[in-house]
Parts: C-alpha cells; structure tokens; sequence
C-alpha cells in the first residue's frame, strides 16, 4: 500500500513540471507534502492507512477555517468604504476574527494531541518540525519559480524590440 502510494504520489509530482493551473499546482503541492511525509516519518503501511486521513481531515477543518478568516477580513475592507463605520461594527470585526484564530488554534492542538494514535513518539516530533520546513520549502520554491519566470518575460520583452 505504502509503496502504491509513494509511486502514485511520484508521478504527481512529475506532471509538476508541466504548467499546470492554480487548483492543479495545489493538488501537486499537496500530493508532494504528502509523499515526502511518508517518506520523512518512515511511515508503515498501517500509520499510512491511519494517519494521512486523519491528517487530512485536519487540513481541511484549518482550510475552512482560514477561508471563513478570509472572508471576515474581506468584510472588513468594505466596512472600511462605509460612510458610517462605527467602532461596534469594527469591535464585533476584531471578535470574530480573535474567534476563527482560537478555533484555529484549537483544532492544531487537538490534532497535534492525537498524534500519539498514530506517530512513536520520534515521529510525532518529526512531524511538528517538517509542516514548516516544507511550506518554507515550497514558498522558496514558488518564489524562485516567479523569479525565474519574471527574468524570462523580461528576457523575451527585450529579444521582441
């Protein structure tokens, strides 16, 4: 199952090198975290099994609640073109947002205290250490990706005139 998995995940990531739009780029990128997860933690076939649902399941409670944070600060720029803002307005603003960044957090603890269902206790520190590494990785990427993109658009400009 493990090695199914791991050689499913691998062949994401190599239609990476394509240009694939932002919801396939996504998927790419998650595909990736997952396989190198895996890869990092030695997970066996049955912490596979167990362990990347659960995960997942904490991704998509954190997305959902980082999109309801989204959309409360887009309500806040158009409370900022109102003609008659009012500090209530902007208070219950700041409430609702103080609240999705608790319930955030909550949702991390709750699911960093269920590691031990599913991690020994090396690969559960394992874990708290890699989720940054690799966003910091991918957004090094990403960037460097722009950077690269950026120089042969300019590159391309010039050779046109």
């Amino acid at each position: 199952m493990k090695k199914i998995i791991i050689v499913l995940l691998g062949m994401s990531v190599m239609l990476m090198a394509q240009r694939p739009d932002m919801f396939e780029e996504k998927r790419n990128i998650e595909a990736m975290r997952i396989y190198r997860l895996i890869d990092v933690l030695d997970l066996s076939d049955s912490q596979v099994d167990a362990f990347i649902p659960a995960l997942k399941k904490h991704d998509k409670k954190i997305k959902e609640l980082r999109d309801s944070k989204a959309d409360a600060i887009r309500d806040g720029r158009k409370l900022y073109d109102e003609e008659s803002l009012s500090q209530k307005q902007v208070d219950k603003l700041f409430q609702t947002l103080n609240k999705i960044d608790s319930d955030i957090n909550q949702e991390r603890q709750k699911f960093i205290a269920s590691l031990s269902k599913y991690l020994d206790p090396k690969q559960q520190l394992k874990y708290i250490g890699f989720d940054q590494r690799f966003r910091n990785e991918v957004g090094k990427f990403l960037r460097g990706r722009e950077d690269f993109n950026q120089q042969r658009d300019d590159f391309n400009r010039k050779k046109r005139k």
